[in-house]
């Protein structure tokens, strides 16, 4: 028995690109960072902020980055 976590990823058949196996907001997380890497969350927030009509918090953007590292998606 390994100490690895395990991967939980939902499938969305309706969705497309990312957005087939993660969220809206992880998908964009994931876009931002893979563009711009290596980022810190702050700079993700810049990101997601100047590109949306909506104003994310910065807790917002570390819980989301927090839960890609726990699905091994970030490092």
């Amino acid at each position: 028995m390994t100490d690895e976590p395990e991967i939980s990823i939902t499938f969305r058949p309706a969705g497309s690109g990312l957005g087939k196996f993660f969220g809206t907001l992880e998908a964009a997380v994931i876009d931002i960072v893979w563009e711009n890497s290596p980022v810190t969350i702050k700079r993700v927030l810049y990101f997601l902020n100047t590109d949306s009509d909506h104003e994310y918090a910065y807790t917002t953007v570390m819980t989301v980055m927090n839960r890609l590292v726990k699905k091994n998606i970030l490092k």
